[in-house]
C-alpha cells in the first residue's frame, strides 16, 4: 500500500471513530456532571447590569473599582456594554473583522478590524493572549467580554492562564451549547474550557438567551446560547459578604423582547 493510502486508510479510520462517537451520544448522568462545573455560587459583591435593557447588556459583580481596562472581541453593531463602562471611565480594546469600525464612538474606545484565533495572521487574525500583551496595559485588573459566535472555545482553550489571571471579571456569550453538550467530543471541551476557568473563577450568574431557543435532551432543556458571567476567585478575600445567586435575577431581561423567555432547570443551578 502507497503511503498516501495509508493515509487514506487512517484518515477513514479517524472519521468512523468519530461517527461512532457522536452517535453514542452523551448520557444524562455525564451531562448532570458536566452541568455542575458552572452551577453559580453566592457573588461577592451584588450584581448590577452594564449595558441596555436587552441585547448587550449583562449582569456582572459590582466590583468595578479599579479596573485598568476591558477587551472585548465580537463587537458587530453593538458597543453598549462598553459604553457603560466608559460612563465609569474603563477604557475598552474592540476587534472583530467582520465590521471596520466600532459602532460608537468614544475617547475611551480601541478598536482594530482583526478575528480572535488561535494563531497569529497579521492583518486578519491574533490569539487573545497576543492582542492583549499588544495593548501593554500597566498592572491591573482587566475584563473580558467575549461574545464571537462560537469560536470562543477554542480562544478559551488556547489562552494561558498567566493571561487568563489578569481578568477580574469575565462575561461570555456561549454558542452552539446544544451541539457541545449532546455528543462526547463536544462535553470534553466544554468540561476542559470550564475546569480551567473554575480553577481561578467562579461562576455568579447564568441566563439562556432567547434568541434561538433550546433542544431537550435528556430530559434537560439546554439553550443553544447562554450568557455566563465568572468572577475571579481573589476577590472574595475583599469582600465579607457574599450574595446568593438568583436566577432569573430581576435584572435579567429577554434579550429578544417579543419572544418567551427561557428558564434554567436545577439541573444547571444546582
Amino acid at each position: 500500500m502507497t503511503f498516501r493510502g495509508r493515509v487514506f486508510r487512517v484518515l477513514q479510520h479517524l472519521l468512523a471513530l468519530l461517527r461512532a462517537s457522536m452517535a453514542v451520544g452523551v448520557q444524562a448522568g455525564e451531562l448532570r456532571s458536566a452541568l455542575k462545573l458552572i452551577h453559580p455560587k453566592p457573588s461577592p459583591a451584588p450584581l448590577v447590569r452594564i449595558g441596555v435593557s436587552g441585547d448587550g447588556g449583562y449582569l456582572v459583580p459590582d466590583d468595578l473599582e479599579g479596573l485598568v481596562a476591558c477587551f472585548s472581541p465580537g463587537v458587530a453593531e453593538s458597543a453598549n456594554f462598553e459604553l457603560a463602562l466608559a460612563e465609569r471611565g474603563v477604557r475598552s480594546f474592540m476587534a472583530d473583522y467582520s465590521v471596520d469600525s466600532s459602532p460608537l464612538d468614544n475617547d475611551l474606545f480601541d478598536f482594530e478590524k482583526l478575528f480572535l484565533a488561535t494563531h497569529n495572521q497579521a492583518g486578519k487574525f491574533i490569539r487573545l493572549d497576543d492582542w492583549i500583551a499588544s495593548k501593554k496595559q500597566a498592572n491591573g485588573d482587566l475584563v473580558l467580554q467575549m461574545d464571537i459566535e462560537g469560536n470562543e472555545w477554542p480562544i478559551l482553550a488556547d489562552l494561558s492562564a498567566e493571561t487568563l489571571s489578569r481578568f477580574r471579571i469575565i462575561v461570555l456569550e456561549l454558542h452552539g451549547m446544544d451541539n457541545l453538550l449532546t455528543n462526547p467530543l463536544g462535553i470534553e471541551t466544554f468540561t476542559s474550557v470550564f475546569r480551567k476557568l473554575n480553577d481561578q473563577f467562579s461562576v455568579v450568574h447564568l441566563h439562556a438567551n432567547n434568541c434561538c431557543g433550546a433542544l431537550r435532551y435528556q430530559g434537560i432543556d439546554i439553550p443553544r446560547v447562554l450568557e455566563v458571567t465568572l468572577i475571579r476567585n481573589d476577590r472574595y478575600q475583599t469582600s465579607n459578604k457574599v450574595f446568593e445567586s438568583t436566577i432569573p435575577n430581576p435584572l435579567d431581561v429577554p434579550n429578544v423582547p417579543r419572544r418567551k423567555e427561557l428558564s434554567l432547570s436545577k439541573d444547571w443551578l444546582g
